[in-house]
């Protein structure tokens, strides 16, 4: 099961690309960014999550590839959003 989602910045989101690599790769997963898109993982204690994104301006989409069944899409977006600096 993949999930979709969006995330629009206020400002250039490579900027808070880079601040999702520092907070990502600090809890052990990677982030690679190749142009204007990359793929990254993270860990978690029942696994890790995979997937990609592709930045456009100032939004983000974002598709998760590989996710631990038991965690609800919507609880992977709002860990990246925390790791962005874009929680709720």
């Amino acid at each position: 099961m993949s999930c979709n989602f969006k995330i629009v910045f206020p400002s250039l989101a490579h900027e808070h690309i880079d601040t999702a690599r520092e907070a990502i790769m600090k809890h052990g997963g990677t982030l690679d960014e190749k142009g204007d898109g990359g793929t990254f993982e993270l860990h978690i204690g029942i696994g890790k999550i995979a997937g990609s994104y592709k930045m456009t301006g100032e939004e983000v989409d974002f598709t998760i590839t590989h996710k631990p069944f038991i965690i609800t899409c919507g609880r992977i977006e709002k860990e990246i959003r925390k790791y962005t600096g874009m929680e709720d």
